[in-house]
């Protein structure tokens, strides 16, 4: 093609180690990797239909399984950014990221206040569009049920569609906004509903 060398077909992947592969595929997050995965290295099974070529990469109809956890995967990769999206029954983030969200703190101190420290890094990644959704999710500690994420992030800042937990302990979350990355700090809104009895276990679950 006038792109360059191109790839179709099925492929068939079988790794006992995730994280050198997530390393391998980008390596200008590689000391991000290191840093926040620091579990388990991941056993990964994936069987994708594949469209590559040195303009785009595309995975479409992907089964995975990651440390014995089922799921689909599809991905688009090209000169805009990264679209994808991921569909799990388990999401067991503790078991490869165990200090969850104080990960990303380099001295200890976290929780969600992180975030405006985080965004003006943003504007050195790939525009990335995402959606998940998970049936369970294990993070810091407590299971949460029926989660959806869909939000966008990239040089501008963070874009937050949705992102709701339909059930952890006895509350459930809606959340969305956007924050935008500026020069002089970020600025923008990010709004919530909560409906909890017990607000104890969506507490921790947010670190």
């Amino acid at each position: 093609t006038p792109d360059g060398p191109q790839l179709a077909g099925d492929l068939a992947l079988h790794s006992q180690n995730a994280r050198d592969l997530v390393k391998w595929a980008f390596p200008a997050q590689t000391s991000a990797t290191e840093t926040l995965w620091t579990g388990s290295r991941g056993q990964l099974k994936l069987q994708t239909r594949i469209d590559f070529s040195p303009a785009a990469l595309r995975l479409a109809k992907a089964d995975y399984e990651l440390d014995g956890a089922a799921g689909t995967l599809e991905l688009v990769a090209d000169g805009t950014g990264k679209n994808i999206r991921l569909a799990a029954k388990m999401l067991d983030i503790d078991n490869f990221i165990p200090r969850g969200v104080l990960a990303l703190a380099p001295d200890g101190d976290g929780g969600w206040g992180l975030l405006p420290a985080l965004l003006p890094s943003l504007s050195d990644l790939p525009q990335l569009k995402l959606v998940v959704q998970a049936e369970k999710l294990r993070l810091n500690g407590i299971v949460a049920e029926d989660v959806v994420i869909d939000a966008g992030f990239g040089s501008k800042g963070l874009d937050l569609k949705l992102a709701e937990i339909g059930k952890v302990g006895e509350a459930h979350l809606e959340a969305s906004g956007m924050v935008e990355a500026a020069a002089n700090g970020p600025s923008g809104t990010l709004s919530a509903k909560i409906s909890a009895d017990n607000p104890r276990g969506l507490l921790k679950l947010l670190g």
